[in-house]
């Protein structure tokens, strides 16, 4: 076989594109210039006497004290970034999206000017300001208030006056902010119920472009979790997705000031975005059972030959399995393979088998190149009832983990060079269950298209996995039920819960192609006396424990399902 084989591409066909309907975007009505000026006056007020206050301190460092301002606005403002930039003293951070209640001054209108009862769009801009740069927006302020229904700005800074025309409210960043919709106040409640006296979270900072600023933001973020009798376990900074962290541990007792009043220092200090549990990948180790009885026999195989081209991080594999065996690179440099039986390798070991082999009742051949494995989990942690995950290490923030794993791969790690070069596909068919994807991507999401652009890689992601589903109904009720009764029971739950179904972390990444399950595949096995099929076989329907959702800007995710059983 020739080296490059020529691939032979299906004949083009022509397709009609497809066309949006008619009509106009829908656009918030946005209340008058001077009543703008009402609104919003006293808060600039208190925002000039906080900043005021702030100034007459400095930080060990001698430098003002700087804060993150929140602007929401009905809509969007293209190009405000580049606004920003043109004001001294103030530095973009961020931006995001959301949906909120419409009120009598801000509201969707339809083509005729009447008010529609749906959610508006609005968008948040954050920005960090030290006494300089509030002094700046206060007199852009100022110069909007003078003349609210024509004010002037000087060239490359009208986008200012739109914001001040669609500001629905202007704040600090706070307390509320960096715990919102983060799942650590679950994580702690839980946790607080245990024996621990400490507990891990991960505190992301926010990123600073000036090299200096960052270290004075760690610094002063440091200060802060000694004074809390914290300690900081490890850091992570990843500058292509202004990514900048630190795993930490806090004493339990903490809990109520931090998640209850948000009175304690780390909750209220400027350089912190947001408070998380400590990112994880876990998985509950099963039986081998299934896959070491090798039912079938094996297909004959070609001969295993080349560099991989496809990479897994995943668990550790039996690697002397015999669906398994010389089919795998495994790459172990933390050598956990000599801490782990094998009792206990199984999400590696499957994974690995699905990827080599694929539904082994369908009797496909198998790859006859080797894959490349990099174990990024293992049997490491008890759960509070007991039992064993297998996990990712306590002291590694999962972004720094997987970015490492990544780098080694295919650039190399520190004086080593690139392990696995020729690799191009990268399975992870991992998940944060403490992330689910709400309105802004994780740093593991942003690191995961950051490495598909940088590195030309295809990186193939699950959606998530809900194994649990609370029906109405018992499983005797169900099963009196009629098939096609029973699956629409099942997806009007699902439907219903679709909120607490997200998908998981980093799969709402957009270079990434995210895989979910449909409800079906090649296995013969007979049902047991007690089984039943929540969905009946000949609906190629979404698998029910899969997650299923929008990505970012309402994306349609996952991209692909395949059988999932």
């Amino acid at each position: 076989m020739a080296e490059h084989p020529l691939l032979i591409f299906p004949s083009f066909e022509k397709v009609d594109r497809h066309k949006r309907p008619p009509g106009f975007p829908q656009k918030p009505h946005l209340p008058s210039g001077a009543r703008q000026v009402r609104r919003l006056g006293p808060k600039f007020e208190r925002l000039e006497k906080t900043f005021e206050k702030a100034s007459l301190s400095l930080s060990p460092q001698g430098i003002e004290p700087e804060k993150a301002l929140v602007f929401e606005i009905a809509g969007g403002i293209q190009e405000f970034v580049r606004a920003v930039e043109k004001i001294s003293g103030l530095e973009w951070l961020a931006e995001s999206t959301r949906e909120v209640e419409p009120t009598d001054t801000f509201y969707v209108q339809d083509n005729a000017g009447q008010k529609k009862d749906v959610l508006l769009p609005t968008r948040l801009y954050v920005v960090m300001a030290d006494q300089r740069g509030a002094r700046e927006l206060i007199s852009l302020w100022n110069r909007y208030q003078d003349n609210p229904s024509r004010p002037t700005f000087r060239y490359g800074l009208t986008k200012w006056r739109d914001l001040f025309r669609q500001l629905i409210e202007v704040r600090f960043w706070g307390p509320k902010d960096r715990l919102e919709d983060t799942g650590l106040r679950e994580e702690w409640e839980e946790r607080t119920q245990g024996a621990s006296q400490t507990i891990r979270i991960e505190i992301e900072l926010w990123f600073r472009y000036d090299a200096v600023k960052r270290q004075i933001a760690e610094d002063e973020a440091r200060r802060v979790i000694h004074g809390s009798e914290g300690q900081v376990v490890s850091r992570c900074l990843i500058e292509g997705i202004h990514y900048h962290a630190l795993l930490i541990d806090l004493p339990s007792e903490l809990f109520h000031a931090v998640c209850k009043r948000l009175d304690a220092q780390i909750v209220r200090c400027d350089q912190v975005m947001f408070l998380r549990p400590k990112g994880q990948m876990a998985v509950e180790p099963h039986s081998l059972e299934e896959i070491s009885s090798d039912p079938s026999p094996l297909p004959e195989a070609a001969v295993i030959n080349g560099e991989p081209v496809i990479a897994l991080l995943d668990g550790l594999p039996i690697e002397n399995h015999v669906l398994l065996q010389d089919r795998l690179i495994v790459d172990d440099p933390e050598d956990w393979a000599t801490t782990t039986t094998q009792a206990t390798r199984f999400h590696g070991t499957a994974m690995a088998s699905l990827i080599i082999h694929g539904d082994r009742e369908v009797g496909e051949a198998p790859l006859d190149r080797p894959i490349y494995v990099r174990p990024v989990i293992y049997p490491n942690h008890e759960t509070l009832d007991g039992g064993l995950l297998e996990c990712a290490p306590p002291d590694r923030l999962v972004t720094d983990l997987i970015h490492r794993a990544v780098r080694r791969i295919v650039e190399g790690d520190g004086d080593e060079s690139a392990v696995a070069p020729s690799v191009r596909i990268i399975n992870l068919s991992l998940g944060d269950p403490t992330r689910p994807f709400l309105q802004i991507p994780s740093p593991w999401a942003r690191l995961l298209d950051y490495l598909a652009e940088k590195y030309q890689l295809l990186f193939i992601v699950s959606a998530g996995n809900y194994p649990t589903l609370r029906l109405p109904l018992s499983p005797q009720e169900l099963e009196r039920l009629p098939a096609h009764e029973r699956a629409r029971q099942a997806f009007q739950e699902i439907r219903s819960q679709a909120f607490a179904r997200r998908l998981l972390s980093p799969a709402e990444s957009l270079n990434s192609l995210t895989v979910g399950s449909h409800h079906s595949d090649a296995s013969t096995s007979i049902p047991g006396p007690y089984d039943f099929e929540l969905i009946p076989v000949n609906l190629v329907l979404p698998a029910p424990y899969s997650a299923l959702g929008f990505g970012l800007h309402k994306a349609i995710k996952p991209e692909l399902l395949v059988p999932g059983g």
